[in-house]
């Protein structure tokens, strides 16, 4: 992420008084690779043409990182169609604007097996 776009979202965050937000500048996916803590809310838009939304939405899943009923906003090129999501994502919302795909997903809490 280049400098002043970090440096904006962290305007934007004190301008909104989000002292739990944060902005983080690193590999994304070496970041969320790591052990997560849930999230309610994730935006995902990542750079377009680098195949990098797949493996973005697996690890969100799989590594702890999203909340029971958590929401995922996506970002993505519309020529590639819907991105595969893990079973428990629905659709909310989508709506495309030029060659730009927006995707709102309501993640479901995973069922437990019954002791």
């Amino acid at each position: 992420m280049e400098r002043g776009v970090a440096q904006q979202l962290q305007k934007n965050l004190a301008t909104l008084k989000a002292d739990r937000g944060k902005v983080i500048t690193t590999n994304t996916l070496s970041f969320l690779s790591q052990p997560g803590t849930p999230h309610q809310i994730v935006f995902v838009d990542p750079p377009f043409r680098q195949g990098l939304l797949e493996e973005t939405l697996r690890l969100l899943e799989t590594q702890g990182w999203l909340a029971d009923e958590a929401l995922v906003y996506v970002e993505s090129e519309v020529e590639n169609g819907l991105p595969p999501v893990p079973a428990n994502w629905q659709l909310y919302r989508e709506k495309v604007a030029g060659q730009v795909a927006y995707r709102l997903y309501q993640r479901e809490a995973q069922r437990r097996a019954p002791c």
